[in-house]
């Protein structure tokens, strides 16, 4: 299987950290056959405790999203979550002016696709499942799911 690379690059304010050829090299090192997209030049790496900040954001988030979930009876499933995920990580970003590296994960689990969450933390890739906020080191959880897709 052939594996796609998609860069799509836009200068932006991160002037160091990894840069999008490197971040997606990093990815294919553990799974060679996912289709990898990068939209920025450049990321920057969430040391741990901006991430606090961004899974505080999300609890809060979703706390508030909770309510009128339960209330309205709509259908919010992975790829919400994982939405919802990354755009608490682009709060971070505004905050420390910084382009935190945060991306969506599609994996296939037998007969659906599930997303997730993939973000750079002190420099390690760490899949977040945004639903539990449950971490697992990328590398790991590359050996034994399917990833299929993964977007910066």
């Amino acid at each position: 299987m052939k594996t796609l690379i998609i860069i799509s690059l836009i200068i932006t304010s991160a002037a160091h950290g990894i840069t999008a050829e490197d971040l997606i090299k990093k990815v294919l090192e553990a799974t060679p056959d996912t289709t990898v997209s990068a939209y920025d030049s450049n990321y920057a790496s969430h040391t741990s405790k901006s991430f606090k900040y961004v899974k505080s954001d999300y609890a809060t988030i979703l706390q508030e999203a909770f309510i009128n979930l339960t209330s309205n009876k709509i259908l919010f499933d992975c790829e919400d979550f994982s939405r919802l995920f990354r755009a608490a990580s682009s709060l971070q970003i505004i905050r420390d002016y910084k382009n935190y590296a945060c991306g969506n994960v599609i994996i296939l689990r037998p007969d659906v696709y599930h997303m997730l969450n993939i973000v750079l933390v002190d420099d390690e890739l760490v899949i977040i499942e945004p639903q539990t906020l449950k971490s697992f080191p990328f590398e790991a959880f590359a050996k034994t799911n399917k990833i299929v897709d993964i977007s910066f």
